[in-house]
């Protein structure tokens, strides 16, 4: 003979005033409790309603429920509602003399109002309705068995990661963080594997999760290039984002009354992309904001707006310094510079005796994609190779490669074609 165990726990709902109930025993963290009586507090004269509903139940089961009724000293009926996921359980109509034997004013008394398990239970609603003067309502005490403990199986592309239970039925697990892989960057979980998308997943963010049944999470990437790979060494036409190292701010935005203002690196940040129009020597270049299409101009050493000035360049290595030569002094143009800790820091030019120890670089975009890329398989690799011609004005072209087993599978200019992976 086997024996099945029972684990109960109680939610209890007192009553504060005519608005509020106060909670207190074990409840799936998804609960919310609404109370409201026609007349004041739990107080329920004739055609006086009180109402409380329970929702975010998360499919448990509730073996009964008690209503705590008292009366006055010699009168006090009404009708008494159940309804479970919208649906009428039980319905008890009467008086407190004909529920418990006898009227009493001093003294609250269990009424059951549910009185068999309703399982899968997500809302429940109890509803007194008064017929006679008057009936006091002191709480509300459910009875719950707790819900299964569910189980999370993580996924890492084709592999499992870890499986994870619940200690109890609502409980909770906990989501760890994914170590990021090259070139890709951990954000999160999602409830389907997918491949690569540029359409943003809902994502499940690490640390507790509560699942609504037995469920199996897959790792979610984007794609990342670092800023290290995207240092440029070799310099030619095409969109940067100009950084400082030192304090890791970039030239960002166009000249807005002769200022403008610095933000962090961020590769990710279209607001930071400039095209640089260089000449043949690579010494000279023109800077132009992409996102307006304005020009980064000076007049003088003061910034100008949509100017299409020559600006010096300054390349060694991975060092690359953007300035101007005024009256035979060099001004580098400087990302983020401020006179003093009170002044808010604005891109400027500022005078300088040595570019060759300028902490300022460019930043390469070419490898970036043109949108964010998605993945739950990084191991795959970027299926998504974008080669692009990007200037003023010009079209993007762009090369769209997935990997399809031994293969990949090419679409360039509408034109499909399957080519041998190296």
């Amino acid at each position: 003979m086997h024996f099945l165990m029972l684990i109960l726990s109680v939610m209890t709902f007192t009553v504060k005033d005519k608005n509020t109930v106060t909670a207190d025993g074990t409840w799936p963290y998804s609960m919310e409790a609404s109370y409201h009586c026609t007349y004041q507090k739990g107080t329920v004269r004739a055609n006086d309603t009180a109402t409380l509903v329970v929702s975010g139940l998360d499919g448990l089961t509730i073996q009964s429920t008690d209503v705590y009724v008292r009366s006055n000293k010699s009168a006090g009926g009404g009708e008494l509602k159940a309804f479970v996921n919208g649906n009428v359980v039980s319905t008890k109509s009467g008086t407190l003399e004909e529920w418990v034997g006898s009227y009493d004013k001093d003294n609250f008394h269990p009424i059951r109002i549910i009185a068999k398990p309703c399982k899968e239970v997500n809302q429940v609603k109890i509803q007194l309705i008064g017929t006679t003067n008057s009936l006091y309502i002191e709480k509300y005490v459910f009875q719950c068995a707790n819900v299964s403990a569910r189980m999370v199986t993580l996924m890492s592309g084709d592999e499992v990661f870890d499986t994870m239970t619940e200690d109890v039925g609502g409980s909770g697990v906990e989501l760890p963080e994914m170590e990021d892989k090259e070139h890709w960057a951990f954000v999160g979980w999602s409830g389907s594997a997918f491949q690569q998308t540029t359409v943003p997943p809902e994502i499940i963010p690490a640390g507790t999760y509560y699942p609504h049944q037995d469920e199996t999470l897959w790792a979610v990437y984007r794609y990342h290039v670092s800023m290290e790979e995207c240092v440029a060494t070799d310099i030619q036409s095409g969109v940067y984002i100009y950084a400082n190292t030192a304090d890791g701010t970039a030239l960002s935005g166009m000249v807005e009354d002769g200022n403008m203002y610095p933000t962090k690196v961020n590769l990710n940040d279209e607001n930071q992309y400039y095209y640089l129009a260089f000449d043949g020597t690579g010494t000279k270049a023109t800077l132009m904001h992409l996102l307006s299409e304005t020009y980064i101009g000076y007049t003088g050493t003061q910034l100008v707006y949509d100017a299409a000035s020559e600006w010096c360049v300054y390349h060694d290595g991975t060092r690359t310094a953007l300035y101007i030569v005024q009256n035979g002094s060099t001004y580098v143009l400087w990302q983020s510079f401020a006179a003093s800790l009170d002044d808010e820091p604005k891109t400027k030019l500022v005078l300088t005796n040595d570019l060759t120890v300028s902490p300022t670089v460019l930043y390469d975009l070419s490898n970036m994609p043109e949108e964010p890329v998605y993945t739950c398989y990084p191991a795959y690799g970027l299926g998504l190779e974008q080669s692009k011609e990007v200037g003023p004005k010009k079209a993007i072209q762009g090369i769209y490669r997935f990997p399809f087993g031994p293969y990949d599978l090419i679409i360039e200019n509408g034109v499909k074609r399957l080519g041998i992976r190296d």
